[in-house]
């Protein structure tokens, strides 16, 4: 397969249909479609888009927010093998997209913060769990492990992903560049504390991997919106943990760190950008992390990509 050397890709940023697996994958339809559109053939979805991301996990106490949304969020995450995952590759082949989209996914009684990586011929290509959930995350998602650190060989080129604060691990961002990342999907959720900087970390931490790695970053973000706060909140004092317009930092950014469009911010909608990945051969004449620009004979990493088991037969 020879991959493209130019081709146009979107990321989206959206609110989910609240606690609803079906209608928020009918909306993701209908941004598919828009996309396809506007010529885009590789579209990356926010962390957690289905069904939504668990915003109320850091405004109460865990016994509170699972008597009010745990039944309903575990009900509304998604199974792998499942009409809904099937629905999701049969929109990537029908709009031919490459599809990037962030779901709680359930396995058994556990739940993982996932990306799904689907391909423009409707395969579920593999999936990335997030390996440590961020404090507060820790009380509804499980930990993932390095046998789902992967990227994947496109037409579009080499393609991996993190989720949110994942990109503060160096050690996972070195491994998917070792593994010849050249498109990078970052996911993140749609809110900012009022006493913390958070998407201005994000926006910092996303564009740090694109100038490190001489990589290409599709930076998906959620929209934390009025109506999602009023779904999820009674109380002003439990609103008042985030601006009245929440979140949002979508961007396309470049090998050298600049914005290809973006960032936008506090509404919903698409960015589009050409990727030309002649781009990140020129930055990789002057660094390349996992090239020149590297001592393995001084630093280098280990990395077990074995799936963690409970049970092992001989």
């Amino acid at each position: 397969m020879k991959p493209k050397l130019k081709f146009i890709a979107a990321a989206v940023q959206c609110s989910p249909v609240f606690l609803d697996v079906k209608k928020t994958i009918d909306k993701i339809e209908s941004l598919v479609k828009e996309a396809h559109k506007n010529k885009a053939e590789l579209i990356a979805f926010p962390e957690a888009i289905i069904p939504t991301y668990p915003y109320w996990i850091w405004t109460d106490s865990p016994f509170k927010w699972e008597k009010e949304f745990g039944k309903t969020f575990f009900e509304n995450s998604l199974e792998l093998d499942s009409t809904h995952t099937k629905r999701l590759c049969k929109i990537a082949k029908s709009y031919k997209s490459y599809l990037i989209i962030g779901v709680s996914e359930k396995t058994g009684g556990t739940l993982y913060n996932s990306q799904l990586f689907i391909s423009e011929k409707g395969n579920l290509d593999g999936i990335h769990r997030k390996l440590i959930p961020t404090f507060a995350e820790r009380s509804v998602w499980g930990r993932g492990d390095g046998s789902t650190l992967n990227t994947y060989k496109t037409k579009f080129g080499v393609i991996g992903g993190l989720i949110c604060g994942e990109h503060h691990m160096p050690l996972a961002r070195y491994a998917l560049l070792l593994e010849g990342e050249e498109i990078h999907i970052s996911s993140f959720p749609g809110f900012s504390f009022k006493r913390a900087i958070l998407p201005y970390i994000g926006d910092i931490a996303v564009r740090n991997h694109a100038i490190e790695g001489q990589v290409f970053v599709i930076n998906s973000t959620s929209y934390l919106s009025q109506g999602l706060l009023d779904q999820m909140f009674d109380t002003d004092v439990q609103k008042s943990f985030f601006e009245k317009k929440s979140g949002g930092f979508s961007s396309i950014i470049n090998p050298f760190g600049s914005y290809v469009s973006g960032p936008l911010r506090d509404k919903e909608g698409i960015l589009y950008g050409e990727i030309n990945k002649d781009e990140i051969y020129s930055a990789k004449r002057y660094i390349d992390v996992t090239g020149h620009y590297s001592r393995p004979d001084v630093l280098r990493l280990h990395l077990n990509k074995s799936q963690q088991k409970n049970l092992y037969t001989g």
